[in-house]
């Protein structure tokens, strides 16, 4: 299956979000692609201090990862960017260039399997 790479730079050329920023060197990098109807990744590189108990990825970063890949998956799959709380913004939290139409943002409070957020 052809892996598709999602654009990193997607919030901006200057982002340094600590789970998929390419620029910041202090976090994970991740890069996410399409396959089919699936969002990938991989964590390539494990760094010592990443550690909570011994040779297991601390739990705060576990957090982080699940937390990049929901969002990645709801960019990739649907060009939507999901939120656990009501965004007040009144947007889809892309910049508006990214926007695959209007009033794009989600809202979840419980899961719900007809929902994007499932």
């Amino acid at each position: 299956m052809e892996r598709i790479p999602i654009d990193p730079l997607i919030f901006g050329e200057e982002q340094m979000c600590f789970g998929c920023g390419p620029h910041n060197h202090h976090g994970l990098q991740l890069r996410f692609f399409r396959e089919g109807d699936h969002v990938v990744t991989t964590l390539d590189h494990q760094h010592a201090h990443w550690q909570g108990p011994p040779n297991i990825l601390h739990g705060g970063l576990q957090a982080t990862l699940a937390d990049e890949v929901g969002a990645w998956t709801l960019v990739g799959l649907l060009g939507r960017f999901g939120l656990t709380a009501r965004d007040r913004s009144g947007g889809s939290g892309l910049p508006a260039s990214t926007r695959r139409s209007k009033g794009a943002g989600s809202s979840c409070r419980r899961p719900d399997p007809r929902s994007p957020c499932g």
